[in-house]
């Protein structure tokens, strides 16, 4: 009876080895951002600055996922190119054109990989411009939308197949981030943006807009594992190489030649490297930043190659939480001064129930509550192994669920078993 709950439990420990890799290194890099545009350099023109350098930060997200593909690259160079034969509709009739079409097919894989990386870029862009018109506090509430945004795409590109339960975890997910934003809302007031309404409704739109694209991004990764096969480690480095080339040709050429509050532009990149090369402080946590970057990333493709996008955008909703406790440990347990402490204030009760909606939840959509819950909901019904069919169905598995009678039950087996 022990063989076939072995390797569900062994998954279940991937899962939630990859689960606390996203939730700790996303945090991690959050907070090392918020240091990282708190020290200050020597730019180039002598004075000391601040390193507030959105897409600096961008580029070093997209260097840790390209570090992430480095290794395969190398051992390919050295070894051979022996990666699998990628997926495709059509077979090799011959020699000829079997080799073309082997070739077209391992093109395809490179080329679709720069979509999410794209994608990436338009969703920091629109999010950055929505922020002009509404405060952080708003902006992270409407990021709940996210979620909703990947279900709505995951159901029309994958043909994911959603349940009752299913729609339970994602409302359940929403409403906790909402609650989560709101309390920031209440906390910190909505501040002196958004005061034009007609501002605040192009802010409003560029966020939503910003979590579409988002949403499309973790769905086209999801599609490039489980429809054509690429491997976890060569799309995070192609992804990321994709990103780097885009960031560095098209986008930092772009924000030098608009007008900005950097020495007259947006973004000058080599005021951030002459801000770089004069402090080793600002080296260092940046080499941090990449590192965590790439174990991040590592976490969340894997997370949706195991699971789904829709799960890792729920777990990545969680971020904020493990946030929201360390900077309390920080206030009560640390130093009360420190700019990372946040005090229990009487908004956290709605960060605190929206948390818990967050992991109600997920718990929900995963088909890991409680069975009656299940069955009010029309939901997954218990298999042998412990699986339940709407975890099947969540990560893409469509296969009938096994019955779990397993003695004959027609008078004629009955008779012979006798």
């Amino acid at each position: 009876m022990s063989g076939p709950s072995e390797p569900t439990a062994a998954s279940s420990r991937v899962v939630a080895v990859l689960v606390a890799t996203m939730l700790l290194c996303g945090a991690a890099g959050t907070l090392i951002t918020k240091i990282q545009f708190g020290m200050w350099g020597v730019g180039r023109h002598g004075a000391p600055e601040q390193f507030r350098r959105p897409w600096a930060v961008l580029v070093m997200l997209f260097l840790g996922m390209a570090v992430v593909g480095a290794p395969g690259l190398v051992a390919r160079s050295l070894c051979g190119d022996r990666r699998p034969d990628f997926r495709s509709e059509a077979g090799d009739a011959d020699g000829a054109e079997g080799a073309a079409g082997k070739a077209a097919r391992r093109r395809r894989p490179a080329l679709l990989a720069g979509v999410p990386a794209l994608c990436n870029l338009v969703a920091a862009a629109l999010s950055a411009f929505g922020l002009l018109y509404v405060p952080a506090s708003v902006f992270h509430m409407l990021r709940s939308s996210g979620i909703l945004f990947t279900a709505a795409l995951a159901i029309a590109l994958l043909g994911k197949e959603m349940t009752c339960l299913h729609w339970m975890g994602l409302s359940a997910c929403f409403i906790g981030v909402v609650l989560v934003g709101l309390a920031d809302v209440v906390s910190n007031g909505l501040g002196d943006a958004g005061n034009n309404l007609s501002d605040a409704f192009l802010g409003v739109g560029l966020i939503f807009a910003g979590q579409a694209v988002q949403a499309a991004k973790v769905v086209g990764e999801e599609y490039m594992i489980k429809k054509v096969g690429l491997p976890v480690m060569d799309l995070i480095g192609l992804e990321g190489t994709w990103g780097l080339l885009l960031t560095l040709l098209v986008v930092y050429p772009a924000m030098y030649i608009l007008p900005g509050g950097d020495h007259g532009h947006l973004e000058d990149p080599f005021n951030t490297m002459h801000l770089l090369c004069s402090s080793p402080s600002l080296i260092g946590i940046s080499v941090g930043q990449v590192l965590l970057a790439a174990a991040n990333s590592v976490g969340a493709v894997s997370l949706t190659e195991i699971l789904s996008s829709v799960h890792r955008r729920m777990v990545d909703a969680m971020r904020s939480s493990v946030i929201w406790a360390f900077g309390l440990a920080i206030y009560y347990l640390v130093d009360r001064s420190s700019d990372f402490g946040e005090p229990w204030r009487g908004t956290s009760y709605l960060q605190l129930a929206g948390f818990a909606l967050l992991v109600l939840g997920q718990l929900a959509y995963g088909g890991l509550v409680p069975a009656w819950l299940g069955r009010a909901a029309g939901g997954a019904r218990r298999s042998p192994t412990g699986a339940s069919e709407a975890t099947a169905a969540a990560s893409g598995d469509k296969r009938p669920p096994r019955s779990p009678r397993s003695t004959p039950t027609s008078p004629r087996d009955e008779a012979a078993s006798s």
